[in-house]
This record gives structure tokens, sequence and C-alpha cells, in this order.
């Protein structure tokens, strides 16, 4: 027969054990979502700032560098050098260009000139402290030091480095809302790709419909890949820019 000081006792240990479980349940954390994936009126921001949907809190990866073969994207034909000559990018294969614009160096679109999916790069005078460029050496830091600049926002897939082909970049994806021509607002999904190259950051973003990304993710890796900076620039050619 158990006494009664060995019955409480059993009975405060069951107790212990069970608010132990508990509490240590609620600590778990999702880990980034894989880059990879195959490729299976104009529409403009009408924000800069991602919808902040229902998502973990952005980080860099701290796992190592995800690589995504060049031989596995289907880049295009080379556009002319821009920037200044600073840089050389090649179509996806399959998109055209759009008209010249003074806000993006570039712009392509698959199918249709007034839709979606559409990928713009853009450029800007930037560093990261003292890191100017990014290389396969440093791409982590430099994801770290891109989600410490968002750490505000909450994003759809998080910061994390990528190597696609000889580019060092970090991706994250996030909610924008565009407007169409006739003025109607979507919100759309925009994965950001983000090369730094001497003192200048330049952003591939590729625009979407929500819950399509994967059929044209490969589209904007080849544009990364293709990428060639100062003496890897071929001198320039007359062509259609189209």
């Amino acid at each position: 027969m158990n006494r009664p000081g060995n019955l409480i006792a059993s009975c405060l240990v069951t107790v212990f054990l069970a608010i132990g479980c508990s509490d240590s349940s609620k600590s778990s954390s999702s880990a980034p979502a894989s880059p990879g994936g195959t490729a299976s009126g104009v529409t403009q921001p009408a924000s800069d700032s991602p919808v902040a949907p229902n998502s973990a809190p952005v980080r860099a990866t701290v796992r190592g560098v995800t690589k995504i073969p060049e031989d596995k994207l289907a880049i295009g034909d080379y556009m002319p050098p821009l920037d200044d000559d600073r840089i050389e990018i090649a179509k996806p294969q399959g998109w055209r260009a759009l008209p010249r614009d003074s806000d993006y160096l570039t712009r392509f679109y698959e199918a249709n000139p007034n839709g979606l999916p559409r990928i713009e790069i853009t450029v800007e005078a930037r560093s990261y402290g003292d890191l100017e460029t990014a290389t396969s050496e440093n791409v982590e830091q430099f994801a770290e030091l891109v989600a410490a600049d968002l750490a505000a926002l909450e994003l759809v897939e998080n910061v994390i480095p990528l190597q696609i082909g000889d580019t060092a970049c970090a991706r994250y994806v996030g909610l924008v809302e565009l407007k169409l021509a006739a003025e109607t607002k979507i919100s759309a999904e925009r994965q950001r790709l983000l090369v730094l190259q001497d003192g200048r950051l330049y952003t591939i973003d590729l625009l979407v419909l929500p819950n399509t990304l994967r059929r044209s993710r490969d589209a904007a890796y080849a544009v990364c890949a293709s990428l060639r900076f100062g003496e890897e620039i071929d001198p320039p050619t007359t062509g259609d820019l189209q």
C-alpha cells in the first residue's frame, strides 16, 4: 500500500514533467524554403514595401551556400552593356525585352508585355559597411547583412545566400501590390536577387501572380547567372534590343 507522503510526491513529479514538456514544445523554428525548382495595362509597383503575410521572421541561413549550376539554366541573348558599360545582362531564353525606361536597367517579359510574369533589373550605389562586392567567399556574410536590413519585415521566403553560376547573391521572396494600367491593384509575389559588385547593388526582381513562382523562377536565375562585369564584358555590338 502507498503511503500518503509517497502518493503526494509522485503527483508532484508528474505535474512537473507535464509542465516541462508543454513549455519545450513551444520553441520550434522553421528552416528557410528551398530555392530549387525547375521552370516548366503595364504593371507598376504601387508600393515598394512588401505586404506582410503570415510568415516566420526574416533571417539568413547559416548552413552554407546553395549552388545552382549555370548549365541547368536557359540563358538567352545578351543585351548591349548597361550601367555605363559596367555590366552585361542576358535575357532568359524565350523572353523579350520591354522598351527602355529610365527607372530600370532593363526589363523582360515572357508572353504578355502588360502582365506577369516579368523581370525588372535596377541598380543603386550601395555598400554594406566595408563590404562592396559579394563573392562566393563572403556571400553568407552578405546575406546576413541583407537580412539585418529587413529585420522589421515579414517575408514569404527568408533571406538565403546563393551562388547561381559564378554569381553570388542574396535571395528572398515577399508580397507586393501592383497597379495595372486600368488602375486595378493586385497582389503579386516578388522574388528578389541582390548582387553587390564594386559598391553597386544590382536588384533582379521576378514578379509573378501568387502561387506561380516555381514556373518562372529559373528565368530569373538565368538572368543572374548571365551577369558579366568589367573585363568579362564583350565589346558592344549593334543589335535589336527586343
